[in-house]
This record gives C-alpha cells, sequence and structure tokens, in this order.
C-alpha cells in the first residue's frame, strides 16, 4: 500500500483563494510520462494536487501553471 502524505494546501503569492469564486474547481493535467490524469484543486485555504511532486514536497509545476494562468492579465480576474 502506498503511503500518503497528507500536505497543506500551496499558496500562491497574489491569488486570495478565501471564499474565490474557483473554490472547488478542478484543473486537470495528463501527465507526460504514464499518460495518467492529475487534478489541480483550489480550495479555501489555497491549491492541492494529485501528483506526486506534490504529495512528496507539498509543491508542484501543475499548481505553478495554473497559479499562471490566474495571474496572467489577460485570464479573467476573479482575485
Amino acid at each position: 500500500m502506498k503511503k500518503r502524505y497528507n500536505r497543506k494546501p500551496f499558496i500562491i503569492q497574489g491569488i486570495n483563494t478565501k471564499k474565490h469564486a474557483f473554490v472547488g474547481i478542478e484543473w486537470p493535467f495528463i501527465s507526460t510520462r504514464d499518460g495518467s490524469e492529475y487534478r489541480v484543486t483550489m480550495q479555501d485555504a489555497g491549491f492541492t494536487c494529485e501528483c506526486a511532486g506534490f504529495t512528496f514536497h507539498g509543491k508542484c509545476r501543475h499548481i505553478n501553471s495554473v497559479g499562471e494562468r490566474l495571474l496572467d492579465e489577460n485570464y479573467v480576474r476573479y482575485r
């Protein structure tokens, strides 16, 4: 059985997730290694991801990608 780590949600500077309109929204990512799917989820306390990087390190490139999209000035503003 795989050991799962409970990580605190990752906070992205510049995005206030508390009562954000996107809380509960999931962004899917397909793994380039094996084709499996990971989901980044916005929660009141920050972002979580199902990938091994987040599980072991508490941060990952999937969350960074979502953060970059949300902080992009051309993206819909819901901060």
